[in-house]
């Protein structure tokens, strides 16, 4: 009695043929059975007709757009005239699902047994198929949905579905806790390497573990939890408070356009929730690759989730296909440390006390010159981050002066060594951070060879000639507490540094990787915050999508959590800097006129200032102005109407930010105050 599996799903047809060739070996099942590869290239031919013909039953297992190729259209077709039952799952697609000559019993028993997965089920599956068409008593047991969700340990002899009970055999008081969230189709195949590696990572560096599989898009009508139901379970307490400091996404897609979980939940949880991408290329390929991530996983790994509001991570492991046909995710255990640090400096910022973090505040300057420390579109960066300083000290940073004005802060910031070697004195020098030549040298030596390579070519032997001084690589900036108030390097030096700011070959120099290097590892910053749209780091040399440790954003940055204002006008390059620079974007720079009533002095904005707030209007949501941030061009009242110029209004309002580090401060919980949620903007990079 012959039954046809086709597919285009790798997992399942691999699972689908180690199964049915078990049950062939064992005597068990019909050899006539066939599992058969198709793709939406299948060219259909007079083989398939005979096949198809042949058969006594068909399923499908379809994911794609829809059943329009010119081979499904045919193989539908075919069934059809023939009056062959068949049951074809094209879930997603606008069909839906097709079938034929099974009663609505049957075709429940089936779906039970392809969606519960695992060896047992798709087992039971062909032999309960075989039964039906021979007509006997089904004798095969029942659909075993075995565990919808629950938590994984490489080390646990069980699965745990107490959050409680395991929490006392596996976490470590004290200690921060990390969440994963992955798929659980890889936990019933035992494809569990990555998530091993990631567990035992984790917990080399210090942080608890809580591995969690589900699906991704349950189905609850047949008993599956919702995400809801399984964050509530797992990543929190009996009294709802969350008992994970941060949580390592592995699913693909949104989890909140399926409507399984919804934002506002993400909102009350409040975690900084990290992309963690498993990729379908394997390595080799991704490797290789200029693009690191090709348009479809981009779709599905990058774009999507950002509706989540993800902050992005890296790859942790590639698809490989076995020779048998199965599916493993491989790790790659460089990028698996990287994301483990990366969620543990994430996570300590929900325990550490405001008063011991360390936070840089990277202005952009370019060109690099003392005129341009803080240029940027749409912001007055100058007065926002006096006005965070105090915020700052407020909610406990070791902040040692505020400046009593934009004038006296742009003194003290160019008092101390700047970008603008023409403006640097000898004491200035002297007085600077640096980076010694031997620890430049000693994380030269830690690069990629391709990477050392491509700095010697562009910028001579390590640590080169820019900002040297005696051999050693100045770091310009100023100390104020807890607080290092700096710019970012220059990305090139030349005839035409205009060009190299966006060049996708020309290293940055070494004095730039030395510049991250000293405020990541030396003076050991728990955060950067780039302020002014936009810096450099997210335009460096790398791949698109999906960083390896030879791209340089990801070589300069590092592990650090990076916060950026970023004015969202500009969406492209927004979408940059959370994709290539790891950015938690902050809302956008803009003004509600409802606090502001009729702006009548609109009309005095020069003429250059009046198109572009009619054009940039028209982009934003309804019941929202942009207001420039230069107070030169916008006289009158603030938009709050509290008499300030818009880019110096002390009120709640959104052209300066006061309050840009309390994600920073709530997140960690030190003040004992309400904690705000480390998302960007749904589908804008913000």
């Amino acid at each position: 009695m012959k039954v046809i599996f086709l597919t285009n799903v790798i997992r399942r047809m691999g699972m689908m043929q180690q199964t049915m060739e078990k049950l062939q070996q064992e005597g068990k099942l019909d050899n006539a059975c066939a599992c058969r590869w198709i793709t939406d290239a299948t060219v259909w031919e007079d083989k398939w007709q005979k096949e198809l013909a042949g058969s006594k039953l068909v399923i499908m297992k379809w994911m794609g757009t829809g059943l329009d190729t010119p081979f499904l259209q045919r193989c539908v077709s075919l069934l059809k005239q023939l009056r062959l039952p068949f049951y074809i799952d094209a879930a997603g697609s606008k069909e839906g699902e097709l079938a034929q000559g099974l009663t609505p019993e049957q075709l429940a028993v089936i779906k039970k047994y392809c969606m519960f997965g695992g060896e047992i089920n798709y087992s039971n599956l062909w032999l309960y198929l075989q039964q039906l068409l021979q007509g006997e008593t089904i004798t095969v047991d029942e659909p075993n949905p075995i565990h919808w969700c629950g938590i994984y340990h490489p080390r646990a002899k069980k699965v745990y579905t107490d959050l409680a009970e395991y929490q006392r055999d596996f976490c470590v008081s004290g200690r921060p806790t990390a969440g994963i969230l992955f798929y659980r189709d890889e936990w019933v195949w035992g494809d569990l390497t990555y998530q091993t590696a990631m567990v035992e990572e984790l917990e080399a560096q210090g942080v608890n573990a809580v591995c969690v599989f589900s699906n991704g898009m349950p189905l609850e009508e047949m008993g599956m939890p919702s995400l809801t139901q399984v964050f509530n379970s797992f990543f929190c307490t009996a009294d709802g408070v969350p008992a994970i400091d941060v949580l390592l996404n592995v699913m693909k897609f949104s989890m909140t356009t399926g409507g399984s979980i919804n934002l506002d939940y993400l909102k009350k949880l409040n975690l900084p929730v990290l992309a963690t991408y498993t990729t379908i290329a394997p390595f080799e390929e991704w490797k290789d690759s200029f693009e690191g991530m090709n348009a479809m996983e981009v779709s599905i790994s990058v774009s999507l989730p950002e509706f989540d509001g993800i902050i992005h991570g890296v790859p942790i492991a590639h698809k490989k296909i076995l020779e048998n046909g199965d599916v493993r995710y491989l790790p790659n255990m460089e990028r698996v440390k990287r994301m483990a640090s990366k969620a543990k400096k994430w996570a300590i910022l929900r325990h550490k006390a405001n008063s011991e973090k360390k936070i840089a505040i990277i202005f952009h300057n370019y060109p690099p010159r003392n005129s341009n420390i803080g240029s940027a579109i749409g912001l007055d960066t100058i007065e926002s981050i006096r006005r965070v300083l105090a915020a700052m000290r407020e909610r406990g940073y070791k902040v040692d002066w505020i400046p009593e004005d934009t004038k006296e802060f742009i003194k003290q910031l160019t008092a101390n060594a700047t970008n603008d070697r023409s403006m640097l004195t000898e004491k200035q020098v002297d007085a600077a951070n640096k980076l010694t030549g031997a620890e430049y040298r000693e994380f030269f030596a830690l690069m990629d060879k391709k990477v050392q390579e491509q700095l010697v070519k562009d910028w001579g032997e390590a640590p080169g000639s820019v900002m040297e001084y005696d051999g050693d690589i100045l770091v310009p900036g100023t100390m104020n507490g807890n607080v290092f108030v700096t710019v970012q390097p220059p990305r090139g030096f030349g005839e035409d540094p205009e060009k190299i700011y966006h060049d996708p070959y020309v290293a940055p120099t070494h004095q730039y990787l030395a510049f991250y290097r000293w405020v990541r590892d030396v003076w050991q910053a728990d955060a950067v915050a780039h302020i002014g749209t936009h810096g450099s780091l997210e335009w460096l040399p790398g791949k698109n999508a999906g960083l390896d440790c030879s791209c340089y954003p990801d070589l300069a940055l590092g592990d650090l959590p990076n916060i950026y204002p970023y004015n969202i006008t500009i969406t492209g390059e927004g979408i940059q800097a959370k994709r290539r620079g790891a950015a938690c974007l902050p809302l956008p720079v803009l003004c509600h006129p409802s606090a502001a009533g009729d702006r009548g002095d609109q009309h005095d904005l020069p003429e250059r200032w009046q198109g572009r707030a009619r054009h940039l209007s028209g982009l934003l949501p309804a019941g929202r102005v942009l207001y420039p941030a230069d107070p030169s061009i916008a006289p009158g009242a603030g938009a709050c109407g509290c008499g300030a110029l818009p880019a110096h209004c002390g009120c709640a309002h959104l052209l300066h930010f006061s309050a840009l580090f309390a994600g920073l401060s709530a997140a960690a919980g030190a003040d004992g105050q309400g904690r705000e949620a480390a998302h960007g903007l749904r589908g804008t990079g913000g």
